[in-house]
């Protein structure tokens, strides 16, 4: 998936490319309400991602200054195939982190994501076949 926000850099566009996995529309309102509350609760400052575009992300292919047509058809070929069986994730902790440019607050979970972790060992593989990501074994 290509996030389509642009994120600057020296004035020039840059685009992300990831693979994620949307959140159902009832769990990213029950997300959303969650998120208004806690960022009252303690002081948050941050904009929230707006429910519409909560995601889990998978891989992360990278950041680049322009599109990269090849990057994405590889890695969209390297996913084609792919078969899960219906599965449940849960979160029950949050937290953050330093990135580059802000502290993202996040959703985590210590249970329920043998699914989703199947999910992402599966496609990192298949990705490292067609050369494209940087799963290891």
């Amino acid at each position: 998936m290509q996030q389509l926000s642009l994120l600057e850099q020296d004035g020039r566009p840059r685009h992300r490319y990831f693979f994620g996995v949307h959140v159902e529309s009832a769990a990213a309102a029950r997300i959303a309400e969650a998120t208004r509350r806690w960022r009252a609760e303690h002081r948050l400052s941050g904009v929230p991602i707006p429910a519409e575009r909560l995601h889990v992300t998978l891989h992360h292919l990278g950041d680049y200054d322009a599109e990269r047509g090849g990057l994405a058809a590889t890695a969209i070929e390297a996913m084609n195939g792919l078969e899960m069986a219906p599965f449940e994730v849960g979160f029950d902790r949050t937290m953050s982190f330093w990135g580059k440019q802000s502290m993202p607050f996040v959703l985590c979970g210590s249970a329920e994501l043998s699914g989703i972790a199947a999910l992402q060992r599966a496609l990192g593989l298949s990705m490292a076949k067609a050369g494209v990501g940087k799963w290891v074994e």
